[in-house]
Parts: C-alpha cells; sequence; structure tokens
C-alpha cells in the first residue's frame, strides 16, 4: 500500500473512522447471510475480508508495539491468504470478530504517542517502517477493504 503522507492526527482520525465504518457495517446487517457473498467468483467473502482486516490489525499492530519495545525490530512476514484459510472466518460470529478488533484496535492506539512515531522496525522484505508508516498503512489497507464490503452489501 502507497503511504501518502498522512499527519499523525490524520492517521489516529483514520483508524477512528474506519473502525466506526465497520462497526456500523456489521450492526446494520444483523443476519449474517449478507456477509457471504463475494464481489466474483473465487474472492473472499464479505466476512473474510472483515477477517483479513482483523488479521491485518493483529499483526500490523504487534508490529508496532514490538518497535515501540525494541526501536529497530525485525518484522517478520505473513500470509494473508494463509491467516483467511486457516481461520475459517466464514464460520466465526461477525459480532465477536468485530469485539477481537476492537479490542486489538485499543491495544494498539495506546501504544501511539508522540514518543513512538519516529520509532522503527526492518521487514525482511519490505525495509524499514516507522510507527508512522506502520499505522498509515493499516488506515489506508482498512479503507480500501472497507469499500468492497460495502460494495458486495449493496450488490
Amino acid at each position: 500500500m502507497q503511504l501518502q503522507g498522512l499527519s499523525k492526527n490524520e492517521i489516529l482520525n483514520t483508524l477512528e473512522k474506519n473502525l466506526l465504518r465497520l462497526e456500523k457495517l456489521v450492526m446494520d446487517h444483523m443476519s449474517e447471510e449478507i456477509f457471504y457473498k463475494t464481489r466474483k467468483n473465487g474472492k473472499w467473502t464479505a466476512k473474510q475480508i472483515i477477517g483479513h482486516l482483523y488479521d491485518t490489525q493483529e499483526v500490523w499492530g504487534k508490529r508496532i508495539a514490538k518497535c515501540c519495545l525494541h526501536n529497530s525490530a525485525v518484522l517478520e512476514s505473513y500470509d494473508p491468504e494463509l491467516y483467511v484459510r486457516e481461520r475459517d472466518y466464514n464460520n466465526v460470529n461477525m459480532k465477536y470478530l468485530l469485539k477481537k478488533y476492537k479490542k486489538s484496535r485499543e491495544d494498539m492506539q495506546h501504544l501511539l504517542v508522540d514518543d513512538n512515531w519516529s520509532k522503527t522496525g526492518k521487514h525482511v522484505e519490505e525495509g524499514i517502517f516507522t510507527v508512522k508508516d506502520l499505522a498509515e498503512t493499516i488506515a489506508l489497507h482498512e479503507i480500501h477493504h472497507i469499500r468492497q464490503v460495502e460494495e458486495i452489501i449493496k450488490s
């Protein structure tokens, strides 16, 4: 995901708005059947996309925590497809998943303070990231996938 140079406040506001949008999507559609739809045959369902967003929040949130604890930390890769497949999101309750998502977000947001934004980690494949870069990536990634979920629900 290409960074856009968002300010710290823009990142924090975007993260907050994204979580509210996602929560509204889940709560406005109490029947989980709508979340089994896909955009295209063979692509992830809306449930799997939301599961992927949780995975991203969890993995990248842990990366932020690692950078905050150990400046210049080594950040490992992960396979998003494997996570979605192994975690079987089509069989996970949406409210439960949203609850876990919110908890992971809260844990991460406590770390997004001025002293931590410039701390770094080195990703084994992608190079050096600051905490600010990691948080912005999460925010922009969420926007992209929340739009996909909205498209699926409207179709």
